[in-house]
C-alpha cells in the first residue's frame, strides 16, 4: 500500500490535506462525512499496526472533531486561516467563524493533542497579533506561503525568527511530550 511505502521510507507521520473535501459531496452523498471519518480511522489503525506511534495529522475539517471516534484516530490537527484569510489574505475572519472553529479545536486540545494554526499573512503587525492569539489558545503558530513554489508575498514574522520550522516545533513539542 502507499501508506506502507511511506512508513518504509522512514516517515514518522502523514499530514492529510483536504480532509474537508467531504463537504463538497454531502448533498449528493449523504454518507460523505461518515465515510471520511471511517477512511481516516482505517488509515490510522493501519498505520499504527505497521508502525506504533505513527502520526496522523489532518488539515482543517474541524467540524469532524465533534466525533469522538475521529478524535481518537488522529494525533493533532492543522488549521488553516483560523484568524485571517477566509475572505482574502490579511482580512480578519468573522468573529462567528473564529468562535466556531475555536469551539471545535478546543475539543482536541482538551485531549492534549496539538493544533497547528497555519496563517497566511503579509503584514508583520497582523502576524504578531495572530502569533499571540494562537499561543493564547495553546496552539502552535505557523506562518506559511499559500503557493507551493513559495512565490507569494507572505513575509516572515521577523527576519531570522523560527516560526513553524522543524527546529521550533521540536523545541515547542519535544519528543516524549504529549505533543
Amino acid at each position: 500500500s502507499y501508506l506502507k511505502r511511506i512508513i518504509d521510507a522512514g516517515f514518522d507521520g502523514v499530514y492529510l490535506d483536504r480532509v474537508d473535501i467531504f463537504e463538497t459531496y454531502e448533498k449528493d452523498r449523504p454518507t460523505a462525512r461518515d465515510d471520511m471519518i471511517a477512511y481516516v480511522e482505517e488509515l490510522s489503525h493501519t498505520a499504527w499496526r505497521l508502525k506504533p506511534g505513527f502520526y496522523i495529522v489532518p488539515q482543517n475539517a474541524e467540524g469532524l472533531l465533534s466525533n469522538a471516534q475521529y478524535r481518537s484516530a488522529i494525533d493533532g490537527l492543522g488549521k488553516e486561516s483560523l484568524f485571517y484569510g477566509i475572505q482574502a489574505t490579511g482580512v480578519r475572519n468573522k468573529p462567528e467563524d473564529i468562535a466556531w472553529s475555536l469551539g471545535m479545536l478546543n475539543r482536541l486540545r482538551a485531549e492534549d493533542k496539538p493544533v497547528f494554526a497555519v496563517e497566511y499573512l503579509i503584514d508583520r503587525r497582523a502576524m504578531r497579533v495572530a502569533d499571540n492569539e494562537v499561543r493564547e489558545h495553546g496552539f502552535v503558530p505557523t506562518f506559511q506561503t499559500r503557493a507551493l513554489d513559495g512565490k507569494d508575498p507572505t513575509a516572515p514574522i521577523e527576519l531570522g525568527t523560527e516560526v513553524g520550522t522543524p527546529e521550533r516545533t521540536t523545541k515547542e513539542c519535544p519528543p516524549g511530550s504529549s505533543w
